[in-house]
């Protein structure tokens, strides 16, 4: 899963509701396992995080 993954409205209403401690309360929520939670977090980190750059390294 690179950084062309399209998220989902999901995805992005997860990252939304995320407030860095709240990762077991986010899976019962949306019915999703603990694990697929930190991945779509990190996905989206990364996804804002070269948006926010853009380009920043291309001359």
């Amino acid at each position: 899963m690179g950084l062309s993954y399209k998220l989902s409205q999901r995805d992005r209403q997860i990252y939304d509701d995320f407030t860095g401690a709240n990762h077991s309360e986010l899976a019962r929520k949306y019915g999703v396992s603990l694990q697929w939670i930190y991945k779509i977090v990190k996905t989206v980190r990364q996804e804002e995080m070269a948006r926010r750059q853009g380009a920043l390294f291309t001359e």
